[in-house]
């Protein structure tokens, strides 16, 4: 009896899988984040869809979802309207990765 209880629940070492998460230390208030396989300008979809609110405030973390490990360009929108870029940002599966104000680059200003 004792072996059928043991087998039936998961070893307590076994945990579910880190999920890959951003971490924006840019200091704004990200609306849109886009993440581009390194160099070719193909951006995928807004990864600011997987937050409650649809955004990422200084200082907070975001789940990232279906993005494999590698380098990658950001473009990055701010609540502002600004537009920037951040490249060869590298992503870890279930790791954290960020970027800060002084990857910003190719900033363009709202019309």
């Amino acid at each position: 009896m004792l072996l059928l209880v043991v087998l039936g629940f998961p070893p307590l070492h076994a945990q579910k899988p880190r999920k890959t998460r951003f971490w924006n230390l840019t200091g704004e208030t990200i609306v849109k984040f886009e993440l581009s396989v390194g160099g070719n300008g193909g951006y995928g979809p807004d990864q600011c869809k997987n937050d409650a609110d649809w955004a990422v405030d200084d200082d907070e973390r975001l789940v990232i979802d279906d993005v494999t490990p590698g380098a990658y360009d950001a473009r990055v929108t701010f609540r502002s309207g600004r537009v920037c870029l951040a490249q060869e940002i590298n992503i870890e599966d279930g790791k954290i990765f960020t970027i800060e104000a002084r990857q910003l680059a190719n900033c363009t200003e709202p019309q």
